[in-house]
């Protein structure tokens, strides 16, 4: 653990010193309580979570996490937009769906 990250409970600790709650965040962020928690608590990873915490508490991303959303080189969500197309092409047609090792 960095020496930056902040523990779960002086997460909670200082956003309920603001008037926030986890479940604030989850319903600004229209997520599950249980996710904005996990996240808390460094059980999962979610860039956006971490910012809305972040922001909360007005600190800095890596004062509150650590280096963990650090990597710039991490991409975000795969882009499946031609692997849809294809799907979407293969099923209009009345084709077999091509395997995705055969996409180029």
């Amino acid at each position: 653990m960095n020496c930056t990250e902040l523990e779960f409970e002086k997460i909670k600790q200082q956003l309920k010193n603001r008037d926030i709650l986890l479940t604030d965040i989850a319903s600004a962020l229209n997520l599950s309580t249980s996710h904005v928690t996990l996240v808390a608590k460094g059980g999962s990873t979610s860039k956006v979570v971490a910012k809305a915490i972040s922001n909360c508490l007005g600190l800095p991303i890596e004062q509150v996490f650590g280096e963990k959303y650090n990597d710039v080189n991490k991409r975000g969500p795969k882009d499946r937009s031609k692997r849809r197309q294809e799907i979407k092409k293969a099923i209009i047609n009345n084709q077999t769906v091509p395997h995705k090792e055969s996409m180029a």
